[in-house]
């Protein structure tokens, strides 16, 4: 869970610390970037027997519903971010108020943490060839056998199972529903739809926040960004 992923940076990040060296923060989307910056409101914890239950629901259904009873957080969100979707949801039916009365009361504007972060951005043409690259390059390495591991174990049924990219899409194939060409397109098309609502989501947050810089990757290389990176935090950001 989010919760999880923000505890375990944190004990990380102070370690590094400690031993006098920079805890570097790589990857993730935004929604666990944000936390690990800004921390969790109140809300309840996850209640995973509600959440299995609306997760089995469509995604426009769902919004349907938070619009409804919610229009300020739905406002904000894509009408297939089913994960938000859910847990504003789940909110709300465990405490009877919306998920936006949270987000009001936290406020997000303190940040746990000094830092400076850096965006890397590439040309669309070329992230969407590097996706379609990435996907084939998966397969070759053994993600079929991968998810049949999983599902032998038993986790079909799992709510990650259900959502990750990769492993929802083969799951109809190695049950026979379809084909092997049809998962993998699905996968990467799955993939590069995600990767376009992580950079709109990127672009409009960090708009008016001057921790963060964009940088161009099509006008890099390796060392010269490095030595930006370097550069920018000898600097002081």
């Amino acid at each position: 869970s989010v919760k999880d992923f923000m505890e375990i940076a944190d004990k990380s990040i102070k370690e590094i610390i400690k031993k006098g060296k920079v805890p570097i923060v790589v990857g993730g989307s935004w929604l666990y970037i944000h936390t690990l910056i800004y921390g969790l409101t109140d809300a309840p914890p996850t209640n995973w027997k509600l959440r299995e239950k609306l997760y089995k629901k469509e995604s426009h259904l769902l919004f349907e519903q938070l619009a409804d009873i919610d229009p300020e957080y739905a406002s904000k969100i894509h009408i297939n971010d089913k994960k938000r979707i859910v847990r504003a949801l789940e909110v709300y039916m465990l405490t009877g108020k919306p998920f936006s009365y949270f987000h009001r009361k936290h406020g997000f504007k303190e940040k746990r943490y000094n830092f400076i972060g850096f965006v890397l951005e590439r040309e669309k043409k070329e992230l969407m060839e590097r996706i379609q690259i990435r996907v084939e390059e998966m397969f070759r390495k053994g993600l079929v056998e991968e998810v049949k591991k999983l599902l032998d174990l038993g986790y079909e049924d799992a709510l990650t199972a259900k959502q990750a990219i990769g492993y929802k899409e083969l799951i109809p194939y190695i049950r026979g529903r379809t084909t092997l060409e049809k998962a993998k397109e699905e996968i990467i098309k799955n993939t590069k739809d995600f990767a376009k609502r992580q950079i709109r989501t990127f672009r409009s947050k960090l708009k008016p926040d001057k921790n963060w810089e964009k940088i161009d990757l099509s006008n890099y290389t390796k060392e010269k960004l490095l030595d930006t990176i370097i550069k920018k935090y000898n600097n002081g950001g």
